[in-house]
């Protein structure tokens, strides 16, 4: 049997038919909260960078594309810190390694 679902951006509550996630919320029809499941499922619930379970975010591997295989999930903390790096290649260098386990996640599919 599915779990109750719940929508962040409108708290809309509903139960599944099926074990499929929805394309979209059945309340405000925001795809993004679609989006944001597959990657909460993806990452098996947790920051992709330190493992955390609180506080987890969608960050862009690529500013502006937002394209699943461009997006991670990362915990607040791990987030703050990949846009407050003070040297910029240590930023690029951990984006790109990020980047990489996102390609071999989905190869393993």
């Amino acid at each position: 049997m599915t779990d109750t679902l719940k929508c962040d951006l409108c708290g809309y509550e509903w139960t599944p038919r099926t074990s499929k996630i929805p394309i979209s919320c059945p309340g405000c029809k925001n795809y993004r909260w679609n989006i944001k499941k597959k990657l909460l499922q993806e990452s098996n619930f947790r920051c992709v960078n330190c493992g955390s379970k609180e506080g987890l975010l969608i960050h862009h591997l690529r500013y502006g594309e937002d394209k699943l295989k461009d997006l991670i999930i990362l915990c607040n903390k791990c987030h703050t810190q990949m846009h407050h790096y003070k040297d910029k290649n240590k930023f690029k260098k951990r984006n790109n390694e990020l980047m990489e386990w996102k390609k071999k996640w989905k190869t393993k599919k």
